[in-house]
């Protein structure tokens, strides 16, 4: 731009000096103009050809569900996804299962996408919250198989695996600021779907213990009945239920039931539900952050 302006003001110096009858100099000064606007032109297709270079694509893998309920809070997501990244950014959502297609031939759908945009690197972020066999089998495996087909293909797109969301140490900070400190007077519980692989309710553990909550499970023990009885066997009259999910859903209503239960079973206390993740806003504002992070981080590669 600024070439092109410098440019323009020796084409009008041409104009002056024609004006007064100077034939050489005239010539002299559109020889200048020439060499400049040639060089504002070439720099204009470097920066054109070199722009995609540093760019990432975002691939989002979720659970996946036909449920009524899951749908809606997935067109939720995106619409607010696609405001809160804009428009220059290029994401996608994907599903493990329940989809029309593989995760894996979503995968290489995208990253053909990216590849003719010249875009060379697919983050793909699992929206998981548990390391279960999904996020430690299943969703690696279907990368696997896709970054195969696109290398067969010849598509210069390379795949890179983040750690799954529940892992991040961001969902820490950012569940912190949404349930605030530990009241005196109330006992706090988060509940999570739970699973049965050795080790993988581990990190809910550590989450609970650092944010202050007691852990309970949805399909394994410790549930939410069990430990809202040993609560109240302490004296315990007031709870809060943090329902640990992505998406409100099937899950956050069976727990509003049980709380609803809880409390005809145990009159003298007080129960309050706190909201899922992506009802809070923390789902939201995580996916944000990680997508900039990563960004920043191919950029400087």
């Amino acid at each position: 731009m600024v070439a092109s302006q410098r440019g323009f003001v020796a084409l009008d110096k041409c104009l002056m000096l024609a004006a007064l009858v100077d034939p050489v100099r005239v010539i002299l000064h559109f020889i200048e103009v020439k060499r400049i606007l040639n060089q504002a032109v070439a720099g204009a297709a470097t920066a054109q050809v070199s722009s995609p270079k540093g760019t990432v694509g975002y691939l989002l893998v979720l659970h996946g569900s036909s449920a009524d309920r899951y749908q809606a809070a997935v067109t939720e997501l995106s619409a607010v996804l696609s405001t809160r990244l804009g428009p220059t950014v290029n994401y996608r959502l994907a599903y493990l299962e329940c989809a029309e297609t593989s995760l894996s031939q979503q995968i290489q759908a995208f990253g053909q996408q990216l590849a003719a945009a010249s875009i060379n690197q697919m983050q793909i972020l699992p929206l998981f919250l548990l390391p279960g066999v999904h996020v430690m089998e299943d969703i690696p495996t279907q990368v696997h198989q896709a970054q195969q087909a696109l290398t067969q293909l010849a598509v210069p797109i390379e795949l890179v695996m983040q750690p799954y969301l529940g892992s991040q140490p961001q969902l820490h900070d950012r569940l912190q600021q949404v349930v605030g400190p530990a009241s005196a007077t109330a006992a706090r519980i988060l509940v999570a779907h739970g699973t049965k692989r050795p080790g993988g309710n581990q990190p809910i553990e550590t989450l609970a213990e650092t944010i202050q909550f007691i852990p309970a499970y949805w399909f394994v023990a410790p549930s939410l009945s069990d430990q809202v009885t040993a609560l109240f066997e302490r004296g315990v009259r007031q709870v809060v239920v943090l329902p640990y999910v992505l998406l409100a859903g099937s899950l956050t209503d069976g727990i509003a039931r049980q709380i609803d239960e809880l409390q005809l079973q145990f009159p003298s206390m007080q129960f309050d539900r706190l909201p899922a993740l992506d009802q809070s806003g923390v789902l939201i504002e995580l996916i944000v952050t990680l997508c900039h992070h990563a960004s920043l981080a191919h950029r400087t590669d």
